[in-house]
């Protein structure tokens, strides 16, 4: 949770945020300063990183555009779609569920996959996927 509230406690956290629009990049890299500003100097998060690079949900990993995000799916623990699926749905669809396929397919087994999304639409989509690959 946030490093213990930005008591930095615990192991260490890396995270990769990919987005198609580089815009928020300078968002993203400022999770990191704002988590160790909030542990004012008692443990100064060393370890810790954030990583910012484009991605299309909606390209296989093998696409260029993903290269950055297929390289190191095997390392992650937690895939995490925020309110991008539902704003690519029928791209996802029509493309056979792009990145979210592959990630399903090289993902360690004990990866997590969270969807934080505005619909449902694409649920069973995914699920039946899921459970094809066993």
């Amino acid at each position: 949770l946030m490093r213990d509230l930005a008591g930095c406690g615990g192991p260490a956290f890396h995270v990769l945020i990919a987005d198609y629009e580089p815009g928020w990049r300078h968002c993203a890299l400022a999770v990191l300063p704002a988590l160790r500003a909030a542990s004012k100097g008692r443990h100064p998060c060393e370890g810790d990183s954030v990583d910012c690079v484009v991605g299309d949900v909606t390209l296989p990993a093998a696409h260029p555009t993903n290269a950055a995000v297929s390289s190191r799916v095997g390392e992650m623990e937690m895939f995490v779609f925020s309110y991008v699926l539902a704003e690519n749905l029928q791209a996802l669809e029509a493309g056979g569920l792009g990145l979210v396929q592959d990630i399903l397919l090289c993902a360690r087994l004990s990866a997590m996959v969270l969807i934080l999304d505005s619909t449902h639409r694409l649920l069973p989509s995914i699920a039946a996927r899921a459970a094809s690959l066993g």
